[in-house]
């Protein structure tokens, strides 16, 4: 998986837009000039860009710790709209597996143990992927 990714958000009519704006002032979002005149503000937040457009948000870059940090904080925002494509983006920078090792590459899970239990025992079973 390459650490560039770009994840779009969209912005209901009546959202307040200053929720956007607080998080990225609280990440020292640094406003650049925007290039089109359907680009409500761009900002550089250390390795992201994120451009605010009336109908979405549009967040690309290289993902780090940082960016994963501005990425949880724009999830918390309530009122924004995250499409099956984008979830999935989100999903792979943020794998929530429990019991399962993933893989720093492709973040796929490539072991994952099942617990279940049967009668008065505990069960474990190994799942394995090969890629």
């Amino acid at each position: 998986m390459s650490d560039q990714t770009t994840i779009v958000w969209g912005i209901p009519k009546d959202f307040d837009r200053n929720k956007i704006l607080s998080v990225i002032s609280k990440f020292g979002g640094v406003e650049r000039n925007t290039t089109n005149p359907y680009q409500l503000g761009v900002w550089k937040i250390n390795s992201l860009t994120a451009t605010l457009f009336e109908k979405k948000l549009v967040v690309q870059g290289k993902i780090d710790e940082f960016s994963k940090k501005f990425l949880q904080d724009v999830l918390l925002i309530k009122g924004l709209r995250i499409d099956q494509k984008n979830a999935a983006r989100l999903a792979a920078i943020f794998p929530k597996l429990q019991n399962a090792i993933v893989c720093v590459e492709c973040r796929r899970p490539s072991l994952l143990i099942v617990a279940s239990i049967k009668g008065l025992d505990l069960e474990f079973k190994k799942r394995v992927w090969a890629f």
